[in-house]
């Protein structure tokens, strides 16, 4: 929750050492990489952003919401191929 509180407040970088430690607890959970990739959007760190949301469609990729974020970070990168 405290991740989530930072974020709404704006503190990214606080969000994401918050998320970052849960992922040390558990990383099986794919939405702890989901909240740290639209983070990493909010702090423009692309790479990072990018890569967090890979991982959270390859642990879920089902999911509509992370294929949309995803979907989201390459239109924004103009990567219009792999969006």
């Amino acid at each position: 929750y405290e991740a989530l509180k930072q974020k709404s407040i704006e503190n990214y970088d606080r969000s994401i050492e918050a998320l970052l430690k849960c992922v040390d607890i558990d990383n099986s959970v794919p939405v702890l990489y989901f909240e740290l990739g639209k983070t990493y959007m909010k702090l423009k760190n692309f790479g990072a952003a990018e890569d967090a949301l890979k991982k959270a469609v390859s642990k879920d990729p089902d999911n509509e919401w992370f294929l949309d974020e995803l979907y989201g970070y390459y239109i924004v990168q103009n990567d219009y191929d792999k969006a």
